[in-house]
């Protein structure tokens, strides 16, 4: 009913079961060291290695039920209290671009802290999450997003940006407000877009910089853009045969 003990796990070169595909991809590793002390399961260290990935994690799990109970299957239901902190780092953000077809270069290092607390069947899951020297290269002619910066608050409840910079066309932007949880829609977004002489558009024909202070605001399905964007640099190019267009009538 109350039994106690230590469990130590060491795993290398994890790969993926056929029919799943880890993010990112690549071998784990994986060591772990968990205390059991009657009703309570103490995590001292978990940590995840791979080639892209670190995680690692300690906490506890307090008014489990009896391990009798857990041996029932699934008419026993898990009680008791979680408190867990993690981080979680990827030094090269590359393999993002390799596993979407629509981009061509993403870079950057990600790092979050993670805590879950609360009862073990609905717990609060919170993270701060921060991106440093990012950077965001679409396959199609919009001008790469580079320098990207961003430390944000993640909860439940939505996403709120504390700092998010970067740079478009190497002219500096800034976006600030937050994405949140609506019961009703879904999700809505209150967040302001401000920079000068952005560049939104480059390519053979046509180039267009503008000053910008825009908002986007609403349900994500009905978004509602508003503000100035003012033309600071722009060209236009087309070529055609002029004496094409003199031929018949």
């Amino acid at each position: 009913q109350a039994p106690s003990g230590t469990f130590d796990f060491k795993t290398e070169g994890l790969n993926d079961p056929p029919h799943l595909k880890s993010m990112p991809p690549g071998p784990l590793d994986l060591d772990g060291n968990m205390r059991l002390d009657g009703k309570k399961l103490i995590v001292e260290s978990i940590q995840i290695n791979s080639p892209e990935l670190t995680f690692t994690s300690k906490g506890e799990w307090t008014g489990m039920p009896a391990l009798t109970e857990f041996l029932q299957g699934e008419t026993a239901k898990p009680t008791g209290k979680v408190d867990l902190k993690g981080k979680l780092s990827s030094e090269d953000l590359s393999w993002l671009a390799v596993e979407n077809p629509g981009l061509r270069r993403v870079a950057g290092r990600l790092e979050a802290d993670v805590t879950m607390k609360g009862p073990i069947l609905n717990p609060a899951v919170d993270a701060v999450v921060r991106l440093t020297d990012g950077e965001l290269r679409p396959d199609m002619d919009v001008p790469s997003l580079q320098a990207l910066n961003l430390n944000a608050v993640v909860t439940p409840a939505g996403a709120r940006l504390q700092t998010f910079t970067g740079e478009l066309g190497g002219a500096p932007f800034q976006i600030t407000g937050s994405v949140m949880r609506n019961s009703q829609s879904g999700a809505s977004a209150d967040l302001r877009l401000q920079g000068e002489n952005l560049l939104f558009v480059r390519s053979e024909g046509l180039k267009v910089r503008a000053d910008t202070d825009i908002t986007v605001k609403g349900p994500l399905a009905r978004l509602v853009v508003a503000g100035d964007v003012a033309i600071t640099d722009g060209r236009l190019v087309k070529y055609f045969d002029l004496f094409d267009t003199l031929k018949g009538s």
